[in-house]
């Protein structure tokens, strides 16, 4: 589209320096600050948020999750993409990465419950990546098995 806009924010003013350096063209990049996305009140088409949440405090997830639902348009969706801790595979490259130092996996099912707690509506989630890259020739079965709670990633869905 091109009247399409992108917004990225992140809490980490180095990060999103770096992202902008390497992506300037057609993206605007904005600090998130004391938690306030800098987005009007249902003024965003959607949002997403990859691999994010087991950063943030369990604590904190609600508060995260009415942010973003404030910003978002009513009807429009929210995709978060999270590492799946009934994965061993996905453990134990979560346990053996420096970035996820201090992460904490959430099941699919949790994430979905703290999105209906955030007053977002068809919540639903399905699992990804079940075959890793030497077995690349059964990824095309992967669409069939998203309901298996044994991907590496889930993908959650929901509506503002």
């Amino acid at each position: 589209m091109p009247r399409a806009r992108l917004l990225c924010a992140d809490v980490s003013e180095a990060s999103l320096a770096q992202a902008k350096q390497e992506h300037a063209y057609a993206i605007e990049f904005a600090p998130i600050k004391d938690g306030i996305l800098p987005a009007a009140t249902a003024s965003l088409d959607g949002a997403f948020a990859c691999c994010v949440f087991h950063h943030i405090a369990h604590t904190e997830h609600l508060t995260v999750l009415a942010e973003l639902r404030r910003v978002l348009k009513p009807g429009a969706p929210l995709m978060i993409y999270e590492h799946n801790p009934y994965n061993p595979l996905t453990v134990r490259a979560v346990k053996t990465c420096p970035l996820d130092e201090n992460a904490v996996l959430i099941p699919a099912r949790t994430m979905r419950h703290r999105c209906v707690q955030a007053g977002f509506t068809s919540v639903e989630a399905q699992y990804r990546v079940f075959f890793p890259a030497s077995l690349k020739v059964l990824r095309p079965l992967e669409d069939r098995m998203r309901w298996l709670a044994l991907g590496a990633q889930y993908l959650v869905v929901a509506r503002a």
